[in-house]
């Protein structure tokens, strides 16, 4: 891994942090309560996504 990749990595995590710290995230109304994986995929992914909803936290 070079240095660029290394510093792209850095920011994405100092922005997810700087986003957590801000917002809360939690299933929506409008996830299943069971949710299916599409079969004909390598990767798991589940069939109809999964629906969040992003909350503002108060300070």
């Amino acid at each position: 891994m070079n240095l660029r990749q290394r510093f792209a990595k850095m920011q994405n995590h100092v922005c997810i942090v700087k986003l957590l710290s801000k917002f809360r995230v939690e299933c929506s109304k409008n996830t299943p309560e069971i949710i299916h994986a599409h079969p004909k995929r390598i990767i798991i992914q589940p069939t109809n996504g999964i629906h969040l909803s992003i909350i503002s936290r108060k300070r």
